[in-house]
């Protein structure tokens, strides 16, 4: 046999093969080793953006509803920026492409468990006035109709980037690739207060939100008088035991009520905004007994036994709809008040040795309880009823300004903002706690 008639011998061809596949394997390596280094950025980024968009949206409104644009703290751009620059993307500082106010607009009909529609569109908006949150009719729009409105400044959005300072390639020069750039965005939604924390209310007293505003939807609090009437018009709160069921119908009852209340102390669970809530109106003896207890402990501030100074509460507003609250009543804010005094059905013909002597810098000692009482209601302008009349005592007592089983209040309030995340429906209180939304 001759060298011609040898089988070829295929060493060395294999050994090509086998060095292409290992330089493709190298290569995918290289670039597994880069994806992860890039992915890691890329989060880091995006951790930045995120960052900035909630601390924007949070300062996107004063504390006295005005759009925040710097005047008496840091703007909302000013503060997202700040909060995504000092958040490192691989020891280099997130570098901001934009920041802008505007509104988010909910185009999906998918919720997530705090009640936020994910799935929208974001369109900056510079305006510098808050858009109306109740309508021609004194009502407060609907979520609908705030949604299709561009002038609801209700998000802010960020860009940031590694563009002047790129992300460097690990192994990347190896395949020609010198650097990255990247950039991530994020928008957060600042809604209006969807929840009421556990122990925010100090009472089971739920006042009713008409009584508390004045014909143009400002917060008047000029009706001074909470009392349990059968009479809507009169009808200033009901009694409540906090309870939020799934089906509402039965109201609350005396026991559940009592449990809710010590003196103070708030032991109301977590409560949402838009829900109905158990309430009853009427007179319920045990609970005004315990309320008034408290009251003489708490409004005495020199131990002499009777009150002296007002005992401040913060309480629950509900929608009465001009009738008698209960059984079942929409939550939809809270208020502080400040209890001036509290009239017991055993002392209401006893006006000579009950009526107040004393209340802050107001001090009367006429013997005559009726004179004390009504120079009382006159120097802190008690309002007794929707005509805006004084509190005043009449002959015989009990249908008039002085009633029995009956709670005054100073003639001013303030309304509170539920720190609860954003989620619920507009009733005039905007959240304090953003979400992201993209």
């Amino acid at each position: 046999m001759n060298d011609r008639d040898r089988p070829c011998k295929q060493e060395g061809a294999s050994l090509v093969h086998w060095l292409i596949a290992l330089t493709v394997l190298l290569g995918f390596g290289v670039l597994a080793i880069d994806m992860n280094n890039l992915y890691l950025s890329k989060r880091q980024l995006q951790n930045a953006a995120d960052a900035g968009a909630l601390e924007g949206a949070r300062l996107l409104y004063n504390p006295d509803g005005t759009i925040n644009l710097g005047q008496s703290e840091t703007s909302a751009v000013a503060g997202a920026t700040l909060s995504a620059q000092a958040n490192n993307c691989q020891g280099e500082p997130a570098e901001v492409l934009s920041v802008n106010r505007g509104h988010w607009q909910f185009m999906t009909s998918h919720v997530d468990g705090n009640g936020i529609e994910r799935g929208g569109v974001f369109s900056a908006n510079g305006a510098t006035i808050p858009t109306d949150l109740i309508d021609v009719d004194g009502n407060f729009r609907s979520f609908q109709d705030l949604n299709q409105d561009p002038n609801e400044i209700n998000a802010l959005e960020v860009t940031t980037a590694r563009q002047l300072t790129p992300v460097q390639a690990i192994f990347g020069p190896f395949l020609g690739i010198e650097n990255y750039t990247i950039q991530s965005r994020a928008v957060a939604y600042l809604g209006f207060a969807g929840t009421i924390l556990p122990g925010e209310m100090d009472a089971p007293i739920a006042i009713c939100q008409h009584r508390l505003r004045n014909e143009d939807g400002d917060w008047s609090c000029s009706i001074g008088r909470f009392i349990s009437s059968s009479v809507a018009d009169e009808q200033t709160a009901g009694w409540t035991d906090f309870g939020q069921p799934e089906t509402c119908g039965g109201g609350a009852n005396t026991s559940t009520i009592r449990e809710m209340f010590s003196c103070g102390e708030g032991r109301n669970p977590q409560l949402q905004l838009g829900r109905e809530t158990n309430v009853i109106g009427g007179e319920v003896q045990t609970v005004f007994d315990d309320l008034y207890n408290c009251w003489r402990n708490e409004a005495d501030t020199d131990n002499d036994g009777e009150p002296d100074s007002m005992w401040s509460v913060t309480l629950p507003i509900i929608e009465c709809n001009d009738s008698n609250p209960g059984p079942c009543n929409r939550l939809i804010g809270a208020v502080t008040m400040d209890i001036l005094w509290m009239v017991r059905s055993v002392n209401v013909n006893r006006i000579d040795e009950v009526a107040p002597r004393e209340m802050g810098e107001w001090i009367n000692d006429n013997a005559d309880g009726a004179v004390r009482w009504d120079s009382f209601v006159d120097y802190y302008q008690i309002r007794s009823g929707p005509g805006g009349e004084l509190a005043l005592w009449a002959d015989p007592p009990g249908d008039n300004g002085y009633r029995s089983n009956t709670i005054y209040f100073s003639p001013s309030c303030s309304p509170q903002t539920p720190v609860g995340g954003s989620g619920g429906a507009n009733f005039g209180i905007r959240a304090r706690i953003p979400v992201l939304v993209y």
